[in-house]
């Protein structure tokens, strides 16, 4: 092997696999100090193994050993037998990353080419890592037509020949077309006789190197903003453009943002962030959607928050596939979907595989109420919905309520009424609640559980005024102990610490059941995603308002917020070794006591017909104002309208 080619062990530090590489320095590298370009070459399928030696067989090797004078330092390494450059791809960037910090590389010149398996690895690699490479340079490889948008920004030339039988050239034309429609006006050569070996007869061509050489991210390659090559701006924020944030002020305020932010301007020092917190997200958000000019990151959550699925219906949010294939913030071995619960990448789909949005809490909802008040009078949790009526009966003798709820935002009782239906018929009565199927709402477990929560009214179970009340004074009443118990969700103990007097001991339990004949155990929960944050289509920072999103899913913020707001994320254990308050402390070991037995019915799929129709009649059920029979009469022709109206756009659990 030629004297230039020099061999080299990168060590992950990751638990990943240990890449042995050949490293080239171009002549006359020594003789200046000007930075050079550098080039990762991918080798393909026959080249795994130990045999370093052997990667020379093709490509930008095999020239340099023939005597070409190629003006790149050039990276080779070695993938293991047993693995593909597709899974390697955060070691590539690492290695990349070492290259780079040890030699007199251009930050703005980072190229990589592959060719079969490293064709495919070229792919792969710039759509985990958009923003980092000057340009690309895949040969008979293959990805996902889907990944083209996370690269529209980046110059591509690709080659593929038509006779290929290994990897066929239908692979390379999809994801063609696919960049072509995002706006990428990427090369594509095909070679009419040629089959799978395309790879020589590129690399032997000097305009390959020619037109690598021209590509720049600071000329024409940083389309979406200036990319550090290093991983630290993976979505190529422009460091200079202003943040605009609009956040939901409710039972999290708004101060888990702002600490987000702060890492952000740390970054981005000359970037002005604009930060509004507000309790009605829609009075605020709709007018700038209607005039083009919305914010680049939005909470919309709360009462008055706009419909997360209609907005995707409607072509205006951004898919945030790209930022969940980025670098966790500060766990950039990772993805950030590789550090978030799965329900949370569920929660943001509406009918296929985009996600429109991201939920960065996660709830534990179920039936709260102080652990000390039951100690006080010797009473027990009720497993049963005849045990909570007889509980309720002795609560009334001692002068507390047994239930209360916001009257003015009935849909707090959803999240105990359908894990109940849930227990008494089975989770396929929520599917095909969501799913609006016909007579969905006549199912004899509906019957029975709105039965069982009549009953609360009409035995006198019902803190009095509970009609009239907003979700803070039901919450007020309760931690003043005029009632037991309050349908709510694990952000309760924030948003009411405040009128939470000493010794409450805080807990939340699932709501009872009917008995032996349920369906479902007595654990069975409602939990899942909540807060869902959204950047919008037409957002002048889109980068940046995702990057702001990306620091706000770190680790460290996620910590941050749990012990700010006393709330669960949706990043997997990132609370696991905190001490918890009881109220959080209580909802984790519901969570982990619940198991496989969560429900979590989609009531944002037609967040109207859910908040306002479904949940009115529910609330006024539950005072007394309606009758069973009728509620569901009610409900069910509600839900058969919204099935019959071609105007909405329909899901389906599968």
């Amino acid at each position: 092997m030629s004297t230039a080619l020099q061999h080299h062990l990168f060590a992950s530090d990751d638990g990943g696999n240990d890449l042995p590489y050949v490293l080239s320095l171009p002549d006359g590298y020594a003789d200046t100090a000007e930075p050079w370009p550098l080039l990762l070459f991918l080798h393909g399928a026959s080249e795994r193994g130990e045999d370093l030696a052997g990667i020379a067989a093709h490509g930008p090797l095999k020239r340099i050993e023939a005597g070409a004078d190629l003006p790149f330092v050039v990276v080779a390494p070695q993938c293991p037998s047993y693995s593909t450059w597709a899974a390697e791809l955060s070691a590539l960037a690492a290695l990349v990353r070492e290259v780079a910090d040890a030699h007199r590389v251009d930050p703005d010149r980072l190229y990589v080419t592959g060719l079969s398996m490293g064709g495919t690895g070229t792919w792969a690699l710039t759509a985990r890592y958009p923003g980092r490479f000057a340009a690309a340079v895949p040969i008979c490889g293959s990805w996902l037509p889907e990944a083209a948008p996370r690269i529209a920004h980046l110059p591509v030339w690709t080659f593929h020949g038509a006779e290929d039988r290994n990897i066929p050239v239908s692979h390379t034309e999809k994801i063609v077309a696919a960049l072509r429609e995002a706006g990428n006006p990427v090369r594509f050569t095909r070679y009419p006789d040629t089959g799978h070996d395309s790879w020589t007869r590129t690399y032997d061509d000097p305009e390959v190197y020619a037109w690598l050489l021209a590509q720049s991210r600071s000329a024409s390659g940083d389309r979406t903003g200036r990319a550090d090559p290093l991983g630290s701006n993976p979505l190529g924020v422009d460091p200079a453009a202003p943040l605009d944030v609009l956040v939901f002020d409710g039972g999290f305020g708004d101060g888990y943002v702002r600490d987000a932010e702060e890492r952000y301007r740390t970054a981005f020092p000359h970037a002005e962030v604009a930060h509004t917190a507000a309790a009605e997200i829609r009075p605020l958000l709709e007018p700038r959607l209607a005039d083009g000019s919305p914010p680049d990151l939005v909470d919309n959550t709360g009462p008055a928050s706009v419909a997360t699925a209609e907005l995707a219906a409607a072509g205006r949010l951004t898919d945030l596939r790209p930022l969940l294939a980025a670098p966790a913030y500060d766990d950039p071995g990772r993805t950030v979907a590789d550090t978030l619960i799965p329900a949370a990448i569920a929660k943001g789909r509406f009918g296929g595989e985009e996600v429109w949005a991201l939920n960065h809490a996660y709830t534990v909802f179920g039936l709260w109420y102080s652990e000390s008040t039951l100690a006080k009078h010797g009473w027990e949790y009720p497993r049963t919905w005849d045990e909570m009526l007889a509980l309720c009966e002795e609560a009334k003798r001692e002068g507390i309520a047994g239930w209360t709820f916001p009257g003015k935002y009935p849909f707090y009782l959803q999240w105990t009424l359908y894990p109940f239906i849930a227990k008494i018929g089975g989770p396929e009565v929520l599917r095909a609640i969501d799913n609006l199927e016909p007579n969905a709402w006549h199912h004899d477990a509906v019957r029975q559980a709105f039965e069982a929560y009549h009953e609360l009214a009409v035995r006198g179970h019902l803190l009095a005024g509970t009609a009239d009340l907003d979700h803070l004074q039901a919450q007020t009443a309760w931690t003043a102990g005029k009632a037991l118990f309050i349908p709510n969700g694990s952000w309760v103990e924030n948003e009411a610490k405040d009128t939470t007097p000493p010794g409450f001991d805080m807990a939340v339990a699932p709501p009872p059941g009917l008995g032996d004949t349920d369906r479902m155990p007595f654990g069975t929960i409602w939990a899942a995603a909540g807060s869902a944050f959204v950047v919008p289509r037409a957002a002048r920072n889109p980068q940046g308002g995702q990057e702001l999103l990306r620091v706000l899913l770190g680790r460290t913020s996620a910590r941050e917020f749990t012990r700010r707001v006393s709330s669960l994320t949706v990043v997997g254990e990132a609370a696991d070794d905190l001490e918890l308050p009881p109220g959080l402390a209580s909802a984790r070991d519901l969570l982990k006591a619940a198991g496989e037995h969560i429900v979590a019915p989609r009531t944002d799929w037609y967040q109207d017909l859910n908040r306002e129709v479904i949940a009115g009649y529910i609330g006024e059920l539950t005072t007394g104002r309606l009758k069973p029979a009728e509620a569901v009469r009610l409900i069910q022709q509600a839900a058969d309208r919204t099935a019959q109206d071609g105007s909405v756009t329909k899901y389906r659990h599968p």
